[in-house]
C-alpha cells in the first residue's frame, strides 16, 4: 500500500512545492534513483552534504505525510 497522499505522486508534488528549489531538485533526483555520489558530483558538493540534506528532507517528508493523514 502506498503512503497517504502519494497517489500519482500528488504528495511528492505538494511537498516539493514547499522546498527550496535546490532541495526539491536533490529530492527528485534521489526519488528517480540517483545515487548520493552522482547527485554530489552533479552539484559539485561533498557526498556528505547530500547525505545530510537528504536526511533532513526525508524527515520533513515523513512529517508532511503524517500531517496529510490527519
Amino acid at each position: 500500500k502506498s503512503p497517504p497522499g502519494t497517489g500519482d505522486n500528488f504528495g511528492v508534488e505538494q511537498f516539493t512545492r514547499g522546498l527550496q528549489t535546490r532541495d526539491a531538485y536533490i529530492f527528485r533526483l534521489r526519488l528517480e534513483g540517483s545515487k548520493y555520489r552522482e547527485i554530489a558530483e552533479l552539484l559539485d558538493v561533498p557526498d556528505g552534504t547530500i547525505r545530510s540534506k537528504l536526511f533532513r528532507i526525508k524527515e520533513s517528508f515523513k512529517k508532511f505525510l503524517q500531517g496529510s493523514d490527519e
